[in-house]
């Protein structure tokens, strides 16, 4: 197994300052990889799968365009200005299409109303009574379609208003999937099945950005999402620097809360809670075979995230106490057979694979995030001041 923690300074993208100027920073610093996502998606097999049945390619994008516009960008002006404008600054930095932004912004939601994600992922928190370093851990893997692999940014955000924080995000999105901000709150979510729709069609990922800027606890981000103002699909873990950890699963029409109280918390992409697995992808439910989704064909839907979660429940056993190091090491984990495949932590399928792993220490505020495969990439280190 490849492991290696290289000890130095990781340079996060620093975005500071007004909305606009955040994500006129974000943009301008990633112009050609911004454009070059968008190709990716535009012929990619999830774009196949939204755009209208037998539609020409460029029909489809301007359609997904206006479809974007009129719901999500309404949504945004009316419910979340600040990313609105954390968006418009992103397009021009960039000098690309607004339009193009708000489509993958939307992507997250739209999908999550069919049996396909725009990614998946694995998390494990291990509260401060297990931790060897007597503080919370949250691990974290990421999986993406191969399209959007190298897609991704680690930004240090700066608000003229709210909390500072550090965000793993794609390069694309005002909003993130994993953070950590400077009271101490760590959060990541996991993409889950809902095909009910909302009347507040925020993306996930613009909640949990908001619920970095302004929650200072693990309960605080908990009556948050409870607002329900978002749409979509979601597993949420957090855990603050009181080693308050909580699991917050969403629909657009339910938030379902758990407090983990002295208990490692464990997610994948399939809800926990009774409320909401009745609402999930049926256990004998397979991926059909439409709109080229051949890599899926055959599958089922859930089987992966329910052997991720059996593994990392297999790894953290009866183990009474984990350090960092030896909690990265489950990231990298192929399963007892040391086989890469769709069902191992560090996932190697034919449509997902993961592309970062991050390991966060809210108490000292430090990260180790590796940019790709962590089974063949180093981890860095960063100690967030």
């Amino acid at each position: 197994m490849y492991f290696q923690t290289v000890k130095q300074e990781l340079g996060p993208l620093l975005c500071k300052g007004s909305a606009y100027e955040r994500g006129h920073c974000q943009g301008e610093a990633n112009a050609r990889q911004l454009s070059l996502c968008f190709n990716a998606f535009y012929y990619s097999e999830i774009f196949d799968f939204l755009r209208p049945k037998n539609w020409p390619r460029a029909w489809g994008i301007r359609q997904l365009r206006r479809q974007a516009q009129s719901r999500l960008g309404k949504a945004l002006k009316r419910q979340a200005p600040e990313h609105w404008q954390f968006l418009q600054g992103l397009a021009q930095g960039a000098n690309c299409a607004l339009s193009d932004l708000l489509v993958l912004a939307s992507a997250e939601s739209w999908l999550s109303q069919t049996q396909l994600s725009l990614g998946s992922g694995s998390a494990l928190f291990i509260p401060a009574r297990f931790s060897a370093t007597e503080e919370p851990i949250l691990l974290k893997n990421l999986d993406l379609p191969f399209f959007l692999k190298g897609f991704q940014v680690i930004r240090q955000s700066q608000p003229d208003q709210g909390l500072r924080s550090l965000d793993l995000a794609l390069l694309s999105s005002s909003g993130a999937h994993t953070g950590m901000n400077e009271a101490g709150v760590a959060l990541s979510y996991n993409y889950a099945y809902n095909p009910s729709r909302s009347k507040n069609s925020i993306p996930i990922a613009i909640k949990i950005q908001q619920a970095l800027q302004n929650c200072e606890s693990s309960a605080e981000v908990q009556q948050f999402f409870e607002q329900g103002l978002q749409e979509g699909g979601a597993i949420i873990g957090v855990v603050d620097r009181q080693g308050d950890i909580r699991l917050i699963e969403v629909s657009s029409q339910h938030v379902e809360s758990k407090v983990f109280k002295d208990k490692i918390l464990i997610t994948t992409n399939h809800f926990q809670s009774l409320v909401l697995s009745s609402q999930d992808v049926p256990a004998n439910a397979y991926y059909s075979f439409q709109k080229g989704l051949n890599n899926l064909t055959g599958k089922r839907i859930l089987e992966s995230s329910e052997l991720r979660f059996d593994r990392l429940y297999q790894l953290t056993g009866t183990q009474m106490q984990f350090h960092p190091e030896e909690v990265l090491t489950y990231a990298q984990d192929h399963g007892s057979s040391q086989t890469p495949s769709d069902n191992s932590l560090c996932r190697h399928g034919e449509h997902f694979e993961t592309s970062s792993s991050v390991l966060l220490r809210p108490q000292s505020r430090s990260l180790a995030y590796a940019a790709g495969s962590p089974c063949q990439t180093a981890f860095i280190d960063y100690q967030w001041l």
